[in-house]
């Protein structure tokens, strides 16, 4: 787009795939997922490899992160809004991959930077100052401020709502049978458990029809509301079956989640963005890659605990050629799971 530089785009089936990597073009871009699906044909040794998004690499143990670090290439770029989600770990996974030589190996890392609390997780870290003068010299780092002076402000609304007298009797319903099972764990193992058992709750205050309760959705009469008093919505939830719910009841096309496939998701964003009044609705599939400044407010319909996710999800709609104050509004259902994240 911006550039004399035409790059092939990998994509279609398997036998086209196998011809486009044995082309002689200089430029060539594909997705991360690809990786798995066309190592036995692709090169492995290139002049240069960047990987945009490269928090897709935070973990040592997926396979994509794998894949690409055993690709060779003389020179290799990073690009991140986000290179750190949750722990320095991640940090040092995607270093792994850019200069492995200037950074200690994977546990002598552990042990020379981050204290460990007793149920096996990052408590502080240490050593960031010597940390810091290992892996400046390779971090390029600029805020939006200083590099999009021109992009509008963010607008941060909560909007508290109220469960009423059902929706009160059946999510205490949950809560109690949680809380009686919680009292009956021991071990280093249950924090991991009580998330996984939390899940009800939150599904609950997205939709009480996912965990089986034939009850209103608050949050859904409160979205209605705002779906007619603006021109076009973007709507994240933390599952899929909120996306389905929503969908049926808005009868939008505008979908984006982890079943859609990734070549055809700017197609959906690009059509919203040219409509006048539609909604969009993506589940954390959708907080990569897209530009949705078609649209001017977000609305978090269900929070993930991570902050980064909130932030990158925000994102979508908060860059380079949104030119309108861009609104982010969370409904969260008081005395319930929403308060507590």
């Amino acid at each position: 787009k911006h550039t004399e530089f035409e790059p092939l785009i990998i994509r279609g089936s398997a036998i086209e795939r196998q011809a486009q990597w044995n082309s002689d073009n200089k430029f060539i871009i594909a997705n991360y997922d690809i990786l798995t699906r066309d190592w036995n044909f692709m090169p492995k040794e290139w002049d240069s490899i960047v990987c945009d998004e490269v928090v897709y690499l935070k973990s040592h143990s997926a396979t994509r992160t794998k894949l690409v670090k055993k690709l060779k290439a003389n020179r290799k770029i990073g690009l991140s809004g986000m290179p750190i989600e949750i722990n320095l770990m991640e940090f040092h996974s995607i270093m792994d991959w850019i200069r492995p030589e200037v950074i200690p190996s994977y546990g002598r890392f552990k042990y020379r930077y981050i204290v460990f609390g007793w149920n096996g997780k990052p408590e502080r870290y240490e050593n960031l100052n010597e940390l810091h003068l290992l892996t400046s010299p390779f971090v390029l780092r600029r805020t939006k401020e200083e590099v999009l002076k021109e992009l509008p402000p963010k607008i941060y609304n909560d909007v508290p709502l109220d469960l009423g007298k059902e929706g009160t009797k059946a999510y205490d319903a949950i809560k109690k049978e949680f809380l009686a099972w919680l009292r009956e764990q021991t071990g280093h193992n249950w924090q991991k458990n009580a998330l996984d058992k939390m899940i009800r709750m939150r599904q609950f205050v997205e939709f009480p029809e996912i965990v089986g309760f034939k009850i209103p959705s608050i949050k859904l009469d409160w979205l209605e509301d705002v779906y007619n008093s603006t021109e076009k919505l973007i709507v994240f939830c933390c599952y899929r079956d909120s996306i389905e719910f929503l969908k049926k009841h808005f009868k939008t096309e505008y979908i984006i989640h982890g079943d859609i496939p990734t070549e055809d998701r700017v197609g959906i964003v690009d059509k919203f963005n040219a409509q006048s009044k539609a909604i969009m609705l993506c589940t954390d599939a959708g907080r990569f890659g897209l530009n949705m400044t078609g649209a001017d407010n977000i609305v978090h319909f269900g929070l993930p605990f991570n902050p980064a996710t909130v932030l990158q999800r925000e994102d979508r709609a908060h860059r380079f050629g949104q030119r309108k104050i861009v609104n982010v509004i969370t409904p969260l259902i008081n005395n319930t799971v929403d308060i507590g994240i």
